[in-house]
């Protein structure tokens, strides 16, 4: 536990944060790792006292030297627990593995009942295994979920639904959601996550609420509602302000809008525009 916390002390992916707080909470030492290298989707390497340290998922683990047996071993019996199987090799033998699972947040069942209500579906993408992916989908009630995914088919997913006609959202917080982010219509990075996923998002969300894509998309559409609004008055102010202050009415009156009156009316439409955008301060989210 300790060498594992050790190499994963310098990843920022979150089942990595678990590893060292296990080993926090086990009162075990975390020496210093060296050489630390990332392969996104497949496992992580470091130096931990002399000894190279390699962590990952069971699809790298027999190129990183794990017996095929053990590994579909191990799957088996974590995917059976609603779990997945991180494996360990030291110095290139097979050394121990941890069964890892995502614990929904509190508000994340409330979110997406709520997004259902707006009239969007939702699913899950994720690179961990499909028995501990299904049973976070159950709880959440999603029917949609895939698992085992590495980043570049996470990104391929999202290209295949926007190709179908679809805006998505990608919502994300790991280094291995970064090229979903960047595919998506709208990348949304969740507050506390990994550089580059905030650094591949469109926003980022300022705390670790998944309600907060709900308020997030709820003001993006009374924003919309707000612009389309401000372009309705602009235009139909201007279709019809224009012609008279050029002088169309001239032919059949004597009367002729006095430029005073114009940049008035100019300065009030501005002023219409300002206001009906002030309003959505008041927006209840």
């Amino acid at each position: 536990l300790g060498l594992a916390a050790a190499v994963e002390a310098m990843s920022e992916q979150p089942l990595a944060r678990a590893i060292v707080a296990a080993a926090k909470a086990d009162s075990v030492t975390i020496f210093p790792c060296l050489d630390f290298a990332s392969q996104p989707g497949r496992g992580v390497t470091g130096t931990v006292r002399k000894r190279a340290m390699w962590l990952g998922s069971p699809r790298a683990a027999v190129e990183a030297g794990v017996p095929a047996e053990i590994v579909q071993r191990l799957t088996e019996d974590f995917a059976a627990a609603g779990e997945t199987p991180v494996l360990v090799t030291q110095d290139g033998q097979y050394a121990g593995a941890f069964g890892l699972f995502d614990s929904p947040r509190k508000t994340s069942a409330e979110a997406i009942t709520t997004l259902k209500g707006l009239g969007l579906s939702a699913e899950i993408l994720s690179g961990d295994h499909p028995g501990a992916v299904a049973a976070i989908a159950a709880d959440l009630g999603l029917e949609s979920f895939h698992g085992q995914l590495l980043p570049e088919q996470k990104a391929e997913r999202i290209i295949e639904m926007t190709q179908a006609g679809h805006m998505v959202a990608m919502v994300g917080d790991g280094v291995n959601d970064a090229p979903g982010l960047a595919a998506a219509t709208v990348g949304i990075a969740m507050g506390g996550g990994a550089d580059v996923a905030i650094e591949a998002a469109d926003c980022a969300l300022l705390v670790d609420d998944p309600r907060r894509i709900v308020s997030l998309i709820q003001l993006a559409r009374k924003t919309r509602g707000t612009i389309r609004g401000n372009l309705l008055w602009a235009f139909s102010y201007n279709v019809l302000a224009l012609p008279v202050a050029a002088g169309a009415l001239a032919p059949w009156t004597s009367w002729s809008l006095p430029a005073s009156w114009a940049a008035g009316a100019m300065a009030a439409s501005s002023v219409i525009v300002v206001s009906n955008s002030l309003r959505l301060h008041r927006t209840k989210l």
